[in-house]
């Protein structure tokens, strides 16, 4: 476990100083660096905004798959109390008018693989398939509840780690 942890570290420090010195390094083009201190400053200077938008950026992309996935998993727990209360219409009707809502505009930032699986959601309902589907949807739940862990715990502050976590 230890290894593992020096690797990450390596990683980090690695992806940092690669970045961090190449844009150092680059802004000695436009002005000189005239000593250690100037150099130094520069670094830092240079690390914290690399790392400023490597936050921003990560953050804005692991937030925008988490929302898709809480909006796949609100329409799982609403399709299981659907089954559940089968006279219960105007869920039925809420959940797929929502869902089509979700289909009709450009306006909400839906990932293509929770689109497809609330359209397929979506025509179970219509075709009214779903009633002997409940431990399906609840396994479905579950393993989005899983992954919506899995985003929290994603790397925010380095491109590497992401990539080979």
């Amino acid at each position: 476990m230890k290894k593992k942890y020096i690797i990450q570290s390596i990683l980090i420090i690695f992806e940092i100083c690669l970045v961090s010195g190449f844009i150092t390094f680059m802004s000695n083009f436009w002005t000189n660096i005239t000593d250690f201190n100037d150099l130094l400053s520069r670094f830092i200077t240079f690390t914290a905004i690399y790392e400023f938008f490597i936050f921003i950026f990560n953050k804005n992309q692991l937030d925008a798959r988490k929302d898709s996935l809480l909006t796949y998993k609100t329409f799982l727990k609403q399709t299981i109390l659907l089954i559940e209360n089968p006279n219960y219409t105007t869920l039925k009707e809420n959940i797929l008018n929502k869902i089509e809502k979700l289909n009709n505009t450009s306006y909400y930032f839906i990932h293509l693989d929770v689109l497809k699986d609330l359209n397929s959601l979506k025509t179970s309902i219509e075709n009214e398939s779903l009633y002997n589907m409940k431990s399906f949807f609840e396994n479905q739940l579950i393993l989005i509840e899983h992954e919506i862990e899995i985003v929290d715990l994603k790397w925010n502050n380095t491109f590497l780690l992401k990539l080979f976590k």
